[in-house]
């Protein structure tokens, strides 16, 4: 491939917490299909976030999770 624009577009997902969560910052991506599971991004919520026994927390992706050109 010599050019082009590759998009990678996932679908918003949302998250329930079945019982207390320990505080998180960081939401990794990585491709569970592959032998050693290699990471693809990560997000960087500046700060803790800490859910609650049914808290809800939304993965918001917008139109795409990134670009390669």
């Amino acid at each position: 491939q010599t050019s082009g624009t590759y998009k990678l577009v996932v679908a918003d997902k949302t998250l329930t917490a079945s019982g207390a969560v320990p505080a998180f910052r960081y939401v990794i991506i990585y491709n569970d299909t592959a032998t050693d599971d290699p990471l693809i991004c990560y997000f960087d919520y500046s700060s803790e976030v800490t859910l609650a026994k049914d808290d809800t927390f939304k993965l918001d992706f917008g139109d795409q999770l990134f670009s390669l050109a």
